[in-house]
């Protein structure tokens, strides 16, 4: 068998906790991305077909109302879905992006605390005006 490994080798390699805190983190900060990322594509596809309907509108002559209310209609229905979304997405991606930064904070500050700790130099009192 071999010897076990000194302290000097390990001592750049993450524990199994520290593996589990960064692979939260990451998943956390993919998800926080796709989640904003999928709200801004909703957003600018509302704003494209808005802009659609609107040149087919324009295009028509005045007489054509028929044809003005339905894609008046569609407008409408393209708004209240993108905004049903809006209010779906929205809390994921906020509550996501709340997790990714509270968990960075609190693996930054547990590593913070652990490197005060290896410095065993205490710190020298405050200078006295």
């Amino acid at each position: 068998m071999g010897n076990p490994p000194k302290k000097e080798e390990n001592e750049g390699h993450n524990t199994p906790p520290e593996w589990r805190e960064s692979s939260k983190l990451i998943i956390a900060g993919i998800l926080a991305c796709g989640t904003w990322s999928v709200l801004g594509w909703l957003i600018c596809s509302r704003f494209q077909s808005s802009v659609s309907f609107a040149e087919k509108i324009a295009a028509l002559p005045p007489t054509a109302t028929d044809r003005i209310n339905i894609i008046k209609e569609a407008n409408d229905t393209v708004n209240k879905t993108s905004s049903s979304l809006h209010a779906f997405i929205t809390p994921f991606a906020t509550a996501i992006s709340g997790y990714f930064f509270i968990s960075s904070g609190i693996l930054l500050s547990k590593k913070d605390d652990n490197s005060n700790d290896d410095n065993s130099t205490p710190s020298p009192p405050p200078a006295q005006i």
